[in-house]
């Protein structure tokens, strides 16, 4: 293989990486995905929070049994 055929398999690969992190034709590329993901995450914790709240020591007891401390 010359070097200019791996120059342009190299360039190939990474549009095909750069298509794969930005998305193309209106789908969410894995950049978006994470971000999506990482909101989820955290109205989770919200969720979990108010429930830590709302059941006391109770709460408490099943916020550390889910984290495993």
């Amino acid at each position: 293989m010359t070097t200019e055929e791996k120059i342009d398999k190299v360039v190939s690969d990474i549009g095909e990486i750069k298509v794969l992190l930005k998305g193309y034709n209106g789908q969410e590329g894995l950049c978006k995905q994470v971000e999506n993901q990482g909101r989820h995450i955290q109205k989770l914790w919200v969720v979990i929070a108010i429930l830590g709240a709302s059941f006391g020591g109770g709460g408490a007891a099943i916020i550390r049994a889910i984290l495993g401390s």
